[in-house]
């Protein structure tokens, strides 16, 4: 078995040195080779050109993430060979590269993926070959928390994956007792995605990210910033943004877990999440349980309700434009403010894409927001969407 802890990449002078980069067998880091200083002042210029029209009069200093160590997920595609597995990417040929020594992974999950590799070995089960669409491993999902633990899942083709692995639970934990969930997901399809719909848990059911102010709790199909520190940041900034502006009445879109809508509540404020995600739901209401917060989280495609009813829909597309193919905003007596401030929200969160938002069908309820219809869809560049005039409720504060 290899021994812990693995030497990591080097960095010197806020760059990254990757061997797998200089070899030629990952460039998955296409801005490597530019400093991380300057990576970040290409961002920061890059935004102020797009922004011009509507800059601020102040620009708040960048919060910068670091050049190493800093991702909390790894998603390792499984090559190789039955009891020879690479754990990593694979290349163009579909052949497996072994990036175990990745250096912008958390040293957490640096230090595991040996052991999974070996483990894997030891299962005799043949990693899936993508040419030939036979095998089992397809690949194993790693998310580290702050305090170590860590949450793994193994993605397979058949219930025969499954079975080996279950039937191995017992030496996985005892080698990685770090492990506070384990799962197997089944994706029997020749597809290129990450995982499928059937996961069966087999030790522990959610993730706890232990962060500065709130525990936030990762379930296996559940959605978390990949850089935990700026993660933490985005959260401690938004929280003071609304606590400057008294605000009493938040919506969290496309809220994950809940961190925004967790971090920002109060006992002076109402909060309201929306997410697609069934377990993500389910995660953000643990959270707002121990932290004793009021938090409405409500789920299917970006609802909002009111009194447990929904008052409107959107469904996107995001591609070269943001393709909003579900509009609705429904009839019934709800409160007028709330669909008001559902309309401008999600037209304002697609909008802070830079490129053209384009609604299916006809809607003349979009105009006054500038929108044209066009073959049959109404379109706008996202730079020009108009939400000018007030958006408030009459409750205040929103």
């Amino acid at each position: 078995m290899t021994t812990l802890p693995l030497t990591p990449a080097s960095a010197d002078h806020g760059r990254l040195h990757c061997g797998y980069f200089e070899r030629g067998e990952c460039r998955s880091c296409a801005l490597i080779e530019t400093p991380y200083g300057q990576q970040i002042t290409d961002k920061e210029s890059w935004c102020r050109e797009t922004l011009a029209e509507a800059a601020p009069r102040i620009w708040l200093p960048t919060f910068a993430g670091g050049a190493r160590d800093f991702r909390n997920r790894a998603k390792l595609a499984v090559g190789g060979s039955a009891r020879h597995v690479t754990l990593g990417i694979l290349d163009q040929e579909f052949h497996g590269v072994d990036l175990r020594d990745c250096g912008i992974q958390a040293p957490a999950i640096r230090a595991v993926i040996p052991v999974l590799a070996d483990f894997l070995d030891g299962t005799g089960l043949e990693p899936y070959d993508v040419s030939a669409r036979r095998g089992e491993l397809k690949f194993v999902h790693v998310t580290a928390a702050p305090s170590g633990d860590l949450m793994i899942r193994f993605v397979v083709r058949t219930q025969h994956g499954l079975d080996v692995l279950r039937s191995r639970k017992g030496p996985l934990f005892e080698l990685i007792p770090a492990a506070s969930v384990v799962s197997v997901n089944l994706l029997p399809e020749h597809k290129a995605v990450l995982e499928g719909n059937r996961e069966e848990m087999l030790r522990g059911e959610s993730l706890r990210m232990n962060l500065d102010r709130v525990d936030l709790h990762l379930r296996p199909q559940s959605f978390f910033q990949t850089n935990t520190a700026v993660a933490v940041g985005l959260y401690n900034q938004v929280s003071e943004w609304v606590d400057a502006v008294e605000a009493s009445n938040l919506w969290d879109l496309y809220c994950g877990v809940g961190g925004f809508a967790l971090y920002c509540a109060g006992p002076s404020r109402r909060g309201t999440g929306v997410e697609v995600s069934e377990q993500a739901i389910e995660s953000a209401k643990v959270s707002a349980a121990e932290l004793g917060i009021d938090v409405a989280v409500s789920g299917a495609n970006f609802v909002m309700r009111e009194n447990g009813e929904p008052v409107g829909l959107m469904r996107a597309e995001v591609g070269d434009f943001v393709t909003i193919t579900h509009f609705k905003i429904k009839n019934e007596e709800i409160n007028p403010g709330d669909k008001e401030f559902f309309l401008r929200a999600m037209l304002f969160k697609f909008s802070l894409n830079p490129v053209p938002l384009a609604v299916r069908g006809e809607h003349p309820e979009l105009e006054r927001f500038g929108f044209r219809f066009e073959d049959g869809y109404m379109r706008l560049n996202s730079s020009e969407v108009n939400l000018s005039g007030s958006c408030r409720d009459g409750r205040g504060g929103d």
